[in-house]
């Protein structure tokens, strides 16, 4: 899958409300705000059925609210773990005992690491690390979660227009690139000028797409722009 298909279905108004509806199926369990919001993480991360997953399971309490931040890794390990035949079924929905899957997941792990090694450090290495999406996240910078395809999304909402703390922290983190140690440059105007950064949440939020494996890595988002550009302020077709 291209990425500007990734975006369009990551930030799809029927899917972002799809999601929504199935969280709030589950109110009944009367989840903290923060459960919500790890739910809505993992469903926009891995997909839907993840978080129905999750809620099902919270409601046969077969799994406890406080175990649900976990998942944030248990599914990514699924997720890559599978295609190797680490588990006994490809369909989360299929697992019925978590204790099971949490089981499948920490063994998957283990021979993840084993199997990729040194490539999980070196993709890492070319990721925002979680003290990093901590400091974006004081400033009002969501982390949205991890495309299929291995890029960070990043939500910069229109609240933090004026904002010095958020637009330092925005250039600092993500106006990282491949090669910069070397001269290389980024010439995304958001990333340069304050100016620049509060005109454009004058008209909506914009998105950031954030992997320094790929060379043409940060991907900048703006709907009311029309824009989808490179690092090198170029259309991304």
């Amino acid at each position: 899958m291209k990425l500007i298909d990734t975006v369009f279905t990551m930030l799809s108004e029927q899917y972002l409300k799809e999601l929504k509806n199935i969280i709030q199926e589950a109110e009944e369990l009367q989840l903290q705000p923060s459960s919500e919001e790890y739910l809505e993480k993992i469903g926009k991360m891995f997909g839907k059925g993840y978080a129905r997953w999750l809620i099902l399971r919270m409601k046969d309490k077969s799994l406890k609210e406080e175990d649900i931040y976990k998942y944030m890794n248990f599914f990514k390990y699924f997720e890559q773990g599978r295609k190797l035949g680490y588990f006994t079924y490809n369909d989360i929905l299929k697992y019925k005992n978590p204790e099971q899957f949490n089981r499948e997941a920490t063994a998957a792990h283990e021979k993840l690491i084993g199997f990729q090694g040194e490539e999980l450090e070196d993709n890492e290495k070319n990721l925002v690390s979680p003290q990093q999406i901590q400091t974006l996240e004081n400033v009002g910078i969501k982390f949205l979660g991890l495309t299929p395809d291995g890029y960070q999304c990043f939500k910069v909402p229109m609240g933090v227009q004026g904002n010095e703390k958020a637009f330092t922290a925005y250039k600092n983190i993500l106006a990282q690139c491949q090669g910069r140690d070397k001269g290389a440059k980024i010439s995304i105007c958001t990333m340069a000028d304050m100016g620049t950064f509060d005109s454009y949440l004058k008209d909506d939020d914009f998105y950031v797409f954030f992997n320094m494996k790929d060379p043409k890595s940060p991907y900048q988002f703006h709907y009311a722009s029309d824009q989808f550009m490179d690092k090198n302020d170029t259309p991304v077709a």
